[in-house]
C-alpha cells in the first residue's frame, strides 16, 4: 500500500471513529423567541411576512402545529422550559395576594436552588453548557450584586451577553413611546456583572450572535448545549440600521427579519463546522403575542388571546420547530399536541440519560416523534395554568376550560392605538384571580382542532330521569352538576341539604353523603347510588381553590361527550393529588436588590473579546 493510500485509510478510520463518538451525544441548541405568535411566520401562514431562515428550518425539519408553552408570561414559561416542570411545581408563581406574575429587577426570588436546570442536567450528561440572551429567572437574593439566581450559578459553564430581566417597554430608545430609557429595568450582564446600563440596541443582536457562535466554536470538540434566547420580539421594538424598514410587515416584520438573521447565523456556524448533522436545534417562543400592542404586538394566526391569557389558545399555542439534518425528515409536520417542557426531556433522552426520579416531570421525550417512530403525542393531557390556577386541560381534540379570561373588546384598537402604534403597555386581563376571570360552571368543552377560534361550545347537557330537567353533564353515568357551596358559618349538614336540593330525583337523593372526589369514593355513585363529592374541575364559590360540591343524580342519558369530561375530571383529580408545589417566588422585592453600575446606574463597559474564555 502506498504512503498516500495508507494516509487516506488512516484519515477515514479516524473520521469514522470521530463520527461514531459524535453521534452518541448530539449537540443541543434551544433558540427561544419572546412574545412571538403562532401566526407570525410565513411557514405558519402569515400573508405578508418574508420567508426566512426560521421558515427554512421548518422546511428542512419538523414543524409542530400544536406546540404549547408551559405558561402565558415570561418568567413562568421560561421556568417551565428550564426545568421541564410546570411553574406551579417549582414555585414560579405569585405569593398569595400578589399580582406579580413575573420577576422584577428588584425581586428577591428566583428559580429555586433545589430545582435542576436544563444546564444542570446536560452538564450531568457530559455536555459543555452555554447561555446567551434573555434569562428572566431571577438575579439577586439579598443585595444588588449577589447574583444568586443568575445562570452562571445554575448549571451554565459559559454565560455571554445576557438580559437577566427583559427588553422592556421602558427601554425604548426610539422616542416612540418613552423620552429616554429607564436604566432601572434596562441592563445587560455577562456572567454575574453588569456590562451595560441602559441597553444600547444598535448592535445588541450582533453581539448576542457573536457570543453564541464563539461558544459553538470553542465547544466543537465535545458535546454542547446552547440556550440562545433573543431580545426580540418583546417591546420595545428595535433593529440595527441594516434591518430598519426592511419588511412589508412594518415595524414588527423588520424586527422579525433581524431575529431571523440571528437564527440563520447560528445555523450557518453549525454547517461551517460540519456540526449540523449532529445537532438537534429547537426553535419556539416563550408564549403568545402581546395582542394589546396593535402593530407592535404580533400575530396569533387566527387564535384568540395572546400573552397573559392562559385559557385561550393564542396565549399558549406557539410555533415549534425541530431541526436535525439526517435524523428528522425534511418537510415533516406533526399535529401531535406537545409542550415546550418536552425539550428538556428530549435532550436528556437523545444524550443517553434519564431524568431524575426524585421529582415529577411534566415534559416527555419527543425522540420517537422526531425520528418518525410514532406520530402520537407522548401526552394524554396538557394542563394550562395562569399562576397557580388551573385554567384548562387539553385532551385529544378537546379543551376543557374551567376559567375564562376577558379579552380586549372589539373596539380596543380604536381607543388604544394611533396609526397602529400602542398608547401604552397594557393587558386587558392580568390577574388570574381578578374580576376579568370568569368561572365556568360547568366547565366549557371545545374542539380546538376544528374550532381553533374557540367560538362554539359543545353540548354537555343531560336529562334527569325524574322530571326531564336539563342539568349540565359531568361526563359520568348518572351524574349531573349541582354547583353549591358552604355558606359562611354553615355546616356540612347544610351543605348536604343544598346538594340534595339540586337533585332532580328527590327520592333517589334521600340519603346523600359527603365524599371526596376519588375513584374509590365515587364508585358507588357510578352505580346509581346518590352522593355528593368535591369535583376538582369546578371553582368553589367560597374559595379561590378548585373544588365544589357536585350532586350525583339518576338520568336517562350520559350525553354526547360524557367520557371526555369523565376522563378529564379523573386526570385533574390525580394531577392535584400529585402537585407538590414549592414556596411561591414571585412578588417579594427589595430596593437593595436593584442592579446598578457606576454612581448613577449608567455604564458601558468594553465587551470582552469573543475569543477569550469567560
Amino acid at each position: 500500500m502506498s504512503p498516500t493510500a495508507a494516509h487516506l485509510v488512516a484519515v477515514v478510520t479516524v473520521c469514522s471513529a470521530l463520527l461514531a463518538c459524535a453521534s452518541a451525544k448530539p449537540n443541543i441548541v434551544v433558540l427561544l423567541s419572546d412574545d412571538f405568535g403562532w401566526g407570525d411566520l410565513a411557514s405558519y401562514g402569515h400573508g405578508s411576512q418574508e420567508w426566512g431562515n426560521i421558515d427554512d428550518m421548518a422546511a428542512q425539519g419538523m414543524r409542530f402545529t400544536k406546540w404549547y408553552s408551559g405558561e402565558s408570561l415570561c418568567t413562568p414559561s421560561r421556568a417551565a422550559i428550564m426545568t421541564g416542570r410546570l411553574p406551579v411545581r417549582t414555585g414560579m408563581v405569585p405569593v398569595e395576594g400578589s399580582e406579580a406574575r413575573v420577576l422584577a429587577p428588584t425581586s428577591t426570588g428566583g428559580l429555586p436552588e433545589s430545582e435542576y436546570s436544563f444546564g444542570d442536567l446536560m452538564r450531568k450528561e457530559g455536555y459543555r453548557t452555554g447561555l446567551v440572551g434573555k434569562y428572566h429567572l431571577g438575579i439577586n437574593k439579598a443585595t444588588k450584586d449577589d447574583g444568586a439566581y443568575l445562570p452562571i450559578n445554575r448549571g451554565f459553564d459559559y454565560v455571554g451577553t445576557m438580559l437577566p430581566f427583559s427588553n422592556h417597554w421602558a427601554c425604548d430608545e426610539s422616542g416612540r413611546h418613552e423620552k429616554e430609557p429607564n436604566p432601572s429595568v434596562c441592563f445587560l450582564y455577562r456572567n454575574n456583572s453588569i456590562i451595560q446600563q441602559p441597553i444600547d440596541h444598535s448592535n445588541l443582536t450582533a453581539t448576542l450572535v457573536a457570543d453564541a457562535n464563539h461558544f459553538i466554536e470553542s465547544s466543537a470538540n465535545k458535546p454542547f448545549f446552547l440556550y440562545f434566547s433573543t431580545a426580540h420580539m418583546h417591546v420595545a421594538m428595535f433593529t440595527s440600521t441594516t434591518f430598519a424598514n426592511s419588511s412589508a410587515n412594518g415595524i414588527w416584520g423588520s424586527n422579525l427579519r433581524e431575529m431571523d438573521w440571528a437564527v440563520g447565523q447560528i445555523l450557518a456556524k453549525l454547517r461551517e463546522l460540519h456540526l449540523d448533522s449532529n445537532t438537534l436545534v429547537f426553535f419556539t417562543s416563550d408564549h403568545g403575542p402581546h395582542i394589546e400592542l396593535c402593530l407592535e404586538g404580533g400575530n396569533a394566526g387566527g387564535l384568540r388571546g395572546g400573552k397573559a391569557y392562559s385559557s385561550w389558545e393564542g396565549g399558549l399555542r406557539v410555533p415549534g420547530i425541530a431541526w436535525w439534518p439526517g435524523t428528522i425528515a425534511a418537510g415533516s409536520v406533526s399535529h401531535a399536541p406537545v409542550s415546550s417542557m418536552d425539550m428538556l426531556a428530549t435532550a436528556v433522552d437523545v444524550a443517553g440519560g434519564t431524568l431524575p426520579t426524585d421529582r415529577l416531570y411534566d415534559g416527555s421525550s419527543l425522540k420517537n416523534l422526531l425520528t418518525g417512530a410514532t406520530t402520537s403525542s407522548p401526552h394524554q393531557f396538557l394542563f394550562h395554568y395562569c399562576a397557580s390556577r388551573l385554567m384548562a386541560v387539553r385532551y385529544g381534540h378537546f379543551k376543557i376550560r374551567m376559567f375564562t379570561e376577558a379579552l380586549p373588546a372589539d373596539d380596543y384598537a380604536d381607543k388604544h392605538c394611533t396609526h397602529g402604534s400602542p398608547h401604552g403597555e397594557f393587558f386587558q386581563t392580568w390577574n388570574c384571580f381578578g374580576n376579568g376571570v370568569v368561572a365556568n360552571n360547568p366547565p366549557e368543552l371545545l374542539n380546538v382542532d376544528s374550532d381553533v377560534q374557540e367560538r362554539f361550545l359543545l353540548d354537555t347537557r343531560s336529562t334527569c330521569s325524574a322530571n326531564g330537567t336539563i342539568l349540565p353533564d359531568t361526563g359520568m353515568p348518572g351524574v349531573a352538576y349541582a354547583h353549591v357551596g358552604l355558606p359562611a358559618g354553615g355546616t356540612q349538614e347544610q351543605l348536604i341539604e343544598q346538594c340534595r336540593a339540586q337533585c332532580c330525583n328527590q327520592a333517589a337523593c334521600g340519603s346523600v353523603t359527603l365524599e371526596l372526589a376519588a375513584p374509590a369514593a365515587t364508585a358507588g355513585c357510578h352505580k346509581g347510588q346518590p352522593c355528593c363529592y368535591f369535583n376538582p374541575l369546578m371553582p368553589s364559590p367560597t374559595t379561590s381553590r378548585p373544588g365544589v360540591i357536585v350532586a350525583f343524580v339518576k338520568r336517562r342519558t350520559g350525553g354526547p361527550h360524557a367520557e371526555i369530561l369523565d376522563d378529564v375530571a379523573e386526570a385533574v383529580h390525580n394531577h392535584f393529588a400529585s402537585r407538590i408545589a414549592k414556596q411561591p417566588q414571585l412578588g417579594p422585592s427589595s430596593k437593595t436588590n436593584q442592579p446598578c453600575c457606576g454612581t448613577d446606574c449608567h455604564c458601558n463597559y468594553p465587551n470582552p473579546s469573543h475569543h477569550d474564555e469567560l
